[in-house]
């Protein structure tokens, strides 16, 4: 949590030309994620769960954020890349959970091309 709320802090640092729209849609795609990965689990399951566990499930969904920082920052700073990273978050936000499953083609050309750069 210490790591995502620094990384946070770091981002909204950057001051880029459409960063405000990409960061947001960054941040619905993550709260998008965590809410369908809990959605997954019932209220009586996560009654269930032991508080460890809970906190372990926690914080592999803040890493998950965390991942989705690491290339809103390289989208950033490659100028090529901050509308195909877009397009991607945007891509997830319209989607249901239940089609969530499957990367979006947007997300997919947004992987490439940072591949292209070494990321």
């Amino acid at each position: 949590m210490k790591s995502m709320i620094v990384s946070i802090v770091l981002l909204l640092s950057v001051q880029v030309v459409y960063a405000d729209e990409l960061l947001n849609s960054l941040k619905n795609s993550c709260e998008k994620m965590k809410q369908c990965a809990k959605a997954q689990v019932s209220d009586e399951d996560m009654q269930n769960i032991p508080e460890a566990m809970r906190e372990m499930m926690e914080k592999t969904l803040d890493n998950m954020c965390v991942g989705m920082i690491d290339e809103y920052n390289k989208a950033v700073i490659k100028n090529e890349l901050r509308q195909p990273a877009l397009a991607c978050y945007q891509s997830i936000n319209n989607k249901s959970c239940e089609a969530m499953q499957d990367e979006t083609p947007e997300c997919r050309r947004f992987g490439k091309l940072a591949e292209k750069y070494g990321h």
